[in-house]
């Protein structure tokens, strides 16, 4: 009776936990609907032939997006169990803080020259590349709050601890170019600032569960590749353990 008792609470257990990734999984998805839309909208002004430079980047940023939002939402669905799970409740504020002021800061692009159009695509674009590049090699380890589910180290991890973060710090930074205001460069600042905050948070799991990860925080940058000169010319540092 005792061993039904505990498989049924187990049972219950398991599906409270998977509640809320189905959930963040079904929020991915109907964001990722919500740009694939943007983008045949702004995409269409091209059979009327008034498509403008900033439907182009529009457009774009909502391909990318959407692109992004569809991994997130296939990660969220078979990723690893955590080997340590995040029980404070700043883990769990910061993820929920930032997407909120990032909203705040959504804006409309304005009208600007062309030059400064493509500037921002190519950071907005370019962005979102480098992070869905950094998810390729996260894989399954990837997590909203700082649960930990594995240590990785290859691929953009070897020159920064956390390419995720750099990566949408370059589509932030173009979005603000392409709608500049007093708002929107306060969400900017607020963001970086929240996302450092949630790093070092990250880390401290990390270091609970791998005594190594101390090394590696050692020879590898926070956020932005280190470059130094030595006799042979120069060279990244960071290096997988």
């Amino acid at each position: 009776m005792r061993d039904h008792s505990q498989a049924n609470s187990s049972s219950r257990n398991r599906w409270i936990r998977l509640l809320p990734m189905a959930a963040l999984a079904a929020f991915y998805a109907i964001v990722s609907l919500r740009w694939w839309s943007t983008a045949a909208h702004h995409a269409s002004h091209a059979w009327v032939g008034t498509l403008t430079a900033d439907d182009v980047m529009i457009a774009a940023y909502a391909v990318s997006t959407a692109i992004f939002y569809v991994v997130m939402t296939v990660l969220m669905m078979t990723r690893k169990p955590p080997v340590h799970r995040e029980k404070r409740l700043i883990a769990w504020l910061l993820p929920v803080s930032v997407v909120l002021i990032g909203m705040m800061g959504i804006q409309h692009p304005r009208s600007s020259s062309l030059t400064l159009t493509l500037v921002a695509t190519v950071f907005i674009v370019g962005g979102t590349g480098f992070t869905l590049y950094a998810l390729r090699h996260l894989g399954r380890h990837f997590g909203v709050v700082s649960d930990v589910r594995g240590l990785v180290t290859s691929g953009p991890y070897r020159l920064v601890r956390h390419p995720l973060y750099a990566a949408e710090a370059i589509t932030a930074f173009g979005l603000l170019m392409s709608s500049y205001s007093a708002l929107t460069s306060s969400v900017f600042i607020a963001s970086l600032a929240l996302q450092l905050c949630r790093a070092k948070v990250e880390e401290q799991a990390l270091a609970a569960a791998f005594p190594e990860y101390h090394v590696y925080a050692s020879r590898t940058p926070m956020i932005l590749p280190a470059i130094l000169p030595n006799s042979a010319g120069w060279k990244r540092v960071g290096s997988e353990i």
